[in-house]
């Protein structure tokens, strides 16, 4: 396989994306995580107060 077919437009617009997308769902579960950390945070404070 030719050099230039392996990194043409084609691919680099694809890692892009993958990239953009990865990204996406890693900020995701984060904001996700941390939410559930206050959650549980103050139920541990109206449990124990």
């Amino acid at each position: 396989m030719e050099e230039s077919a392996k990194t043409g437009p084609g691919r680099r617009d694809a890692e892009l994306a993958a990239l953009i997308a990865c990204s996406a769902v890693t900020a995701g579960f984060v904001i996700y995580w941390a939410l559930q950390i206050q959650s549980v945070r103050e139920m541990l404070a109206l449990a124990y107060g």
